[in-house]
């Protein structure tokens, strides 16, 4: 996905992560493949796999309220 991002046209790039291993190894592997395609990971956020409602954790992401 990144790649296909980069030739694109995308230069900055954030990760919305699962709050669990897994989620941390998907940032792990963001982090890399960003420094090695020329991609600067500008922003990481975490939610709760077991959630039923990701908005709070999309609002954060986004800084939604920030930028009002």
């Amino acid at each position: 996905i990144l790649a296909f991002a980069h030739q694109q046209g995308v230069r900055r790039v954030g990760v919305l992560a699962r709050n669990d291993e897994y989620g941390r190894i998907v940032v792990d592997a963001a982090k890399q493949a960003t420094a090695a395609g020329g991609l600067e990971l500008v922003e990481v956020g975490y939610y709760d796999p077991a959630s039923q409602n990701l908005n709070q954790a999309i609002r954060a992401f986004t800084r939604f309220d920030q930028r009002k």
